[in-house]
């Protein structure tokens, strides 16, 4: 099960295909399953990352507070982890509001 360690927490992710990268963010409470089908397309073309928002599926729980914008950089981190200098970044719902912190911050 691949996870990537950040702190006291681990966050669960996937990776499919192969091309250039793709970073998908889901929403509140919704885990890599909600990719289910999309994943099979997207990987045809990308390099597609799926990962669990912390507190959601295979991610660890967190006791503490926290922001979109820590999500976001959970996100970062990841892709940092597998080395993706630049992705295409879809985000769904709350997904969408991570993206929006992960922008500038990648720009």
């Amino acid at each position: 099960m691949p996870t990537l360690d950040l702190d006291d927490r681990h966050l669960y992710y996937e990776v499919h295909g192969e091309g250039e990268p793709l970073l998908c963010v889901h929403g509140l409470a919704v885990d890599t399953l909600g990719w289910a089908l999309q994943v099979p397309a997207f990987s045809e073309r990308h390099q597609t990352v799926i990962f669990d928002n912390r507190d959601i599926g295979q991610s660890s729980y967190v006791t503490g507070d926290y922001e979109v914008a820590d999500m976001a950089g959970d996100a970062l981190a990841l892709a940092d982890t597998l080395q993706l200098e630049s992705f295409h970044l879809l985000g769904i719902s709350m997904g969408g509001a991570i993206a929006q912190e992960i922008g500038p911050r990648r720009a």
